[in-house]
């Protein structure tokens, strides 16, 4: 099964993009395909079913969400064979991967990717999957120093407290090339992952 791509943390400045809200959780996959349906799900580096200790619940939300929505999109389409996609899975008190169990956590789908080629293009993106749920688009446009500023302080609108994933199609226009990708995170959020790792410079490297 797919797994997801690493996201940069360098902004392209020159790029024409789509900001979208980063939700704060974790980084769900789930691959489908025409006879076997959504049968076989992952954290982002292992597999785990619905009897996961941290992250099973995330599959019953998932498919009483998305599962029959997708299904009808993929046909639509005509993927006759297996696609992956992504979703978040996060709770009112997520943070960094870590989630409270009493918390009514949610899914969210944030990235869809057919066999053998990329992650769909945001803007066809927003397009195919947007009524079924998606993270809000908060900004469109060039990826301006004064975008960043905003993410920076907390200030964009709409956004929740990690930052933003910023998604632009790739220029050479393959559907088997990655969008550009890349993220800013907010001051605040990064305080409080410092705090959170009790300063240990290794493991926040890691995490943020």
């Amino acid at each position: 099964m797919k797994t997801y791509v690493t996201i940069a943390r360098d902004v392209r400045p020159k790029l024409d993009i789509i900001a979208f809200d980063k939700l704060d959780g974790s980084n769900i996959r789930a691959e489908w395909t025409p006879k076997r349906g959504f049968h076989k799900f992952g954290s982002r580096k292992v597999l785990i079913d619905d009897q996961h200790e941290l992250l099973g619940k995330a599959i019953g939300l998932f498919k009483d969400k998305y599962a029959d929505g997708l299904a009808k999109i993929y046909k639509k389409q005509r993927w006759n064979d297996k696609v992956t996609c992504f979703f978040e899975y996060h709770g009112p008190r997520s943070f960094a991967g870590n989630h409270h169990e009493d918390d009514n956590h949610e899914v969210t789908l944030f990235d869809v990717s057919p066999h053998k080629q990329a992650m769909i293009a945001p803007r066809l993106f927003i397009k195919m999957f947007e009524e079924l749920g998606i993270p809000a688009v908060l900004y469109q446009g060039r990826a301006s120093q004064a975008l960043v500023q905003r993410v920076k302080t907390s200030e964009l609108e709409g956004m929740t407290l990690e930052g933003v994933v910023c998604k632009a199609p790739n220029p050479n226009g393959k559907k088997t090339s990655q969008p550009v990708m890349f993220k800013v995170k907010s001051d605040k959020w990064l305080r409080m992952l410092k705090e959170f790792v009790n300063y240990d410079e290794a493991l926040f490297k890691q995490l943020m």
